[in-house]
């Protein structure tokens, strides 16, 4: 099964399973269904309030084959049959660990990661019963991450974090969590940042919200200027983005609601 992920907000949250493209809705807090190559609506995978989903942002395939969805409005992450969308149950409790509006979810060694928005941290759990493990970024050794939403490890191994209301990238050492330094500082191209990803060129990808478009850095931070520009493909306030099994770049538009792709 191929999968990928796209974190956003309206929510474009995407999810590559077989042929299908699985899309989170923020508005009706569902998760829809579309065909993959042609972007066609195919049906609602995950039903309205299922399970009590209630702001639904991040999606991740969990190691056992099923669905994980970030529910922001309630602390609590959710898990669903990985085929047919049916609610499996609570995997992550309310507001364990501190968890308060997860954004972003990813499976690592183990474990299950989350970005904690209003409490500036990075929370980790045990990937199988969705237990609370430790602050792996602690709101208090965090090098001044305001308001984590996207996740990646990068090439060299390190976490790195987008802070959402500090307009920065943050680098953290993989294996311990602790701060390393200020991979894009405030002030540069990013406004409102919310997704990244690394390319097969090394390269860091960033979507910048507020003037819409994505940024490009280097392996070393460098700015490399814009890969997609400001309202490229009719983006407006893009979210999240991912690298397709096609090899194509797929961005998430929170202010109407589609998905963009293009040619990387």
């Amino acid at each position: 099964m191929r999968r990928f992920a796209i974190c956003a907000l309206w929510c474009v949250a995407v999810v590559h399973a077989s042929a299908d493209l699985l899309v989170s809705s923020f508005g009706n807090n569902s998760v829809l269904r579309f065909n993959e190559r042609t972007g066609q609506y195919i049906d609602t995978f995950v039903t309205n309030n299922a399970g009590g989903l209630n702001g639904p942002h991040g999606l991740a395939y969990g190691p056992d084959g099923h669905l994980y969805v970030a529910s922001a409005h309630n602390d609590t992450v959710l898990r669903y049959d990985g085929t047919n969308g049916t609610f499996l149950n609570i995997f992550v409790a309310p507001r364990s660990g501190g968890l308060d509006y997860p954004v972003w979810l990813e499976f690592r060694g183990g474990s299950l990661f989350i970005t904690a928005q209003l409490t500036n941290s990075v929370l980790r759990y045990n990937a199988t019963n969705g237990a609370f493990i430790d602050a792996f970024v602690a709101s208090t050794n965090n090098g001044g991450l305001s308001g984590p939403s996207g996740m990646t490890w990068g090439p060299d191994g390190n976490l790195y974090v987008v802070g959402r209301f500090g307009n920065h990238v943050m680098r953290y050492d993989g294996t311990t969590g602790a701060f390393i330094d200020v991979f894009v500082p405030a002030g540069g191209p990013l406004l409102q940042p919310f997704g990244l990803h690394f390319g097969a060129d090394t390269n860091l990808y960033v979507v910048s919200g507020n003037n819409s478009k994505l940024a490009r850095f280097s392996a070393t931070g460098t700015y490399l200027g814009d890969f997609v520009t400001n309202g490229s493909g009719g983006l407006a306030f893009p979210i999240g983005m991912e690298f397709g099994p096609d090899g194509n770049l797929y961005v998430a538009s929170f202010n109407n609601g589609k998905v963009a792709r293009f040619s990387s």
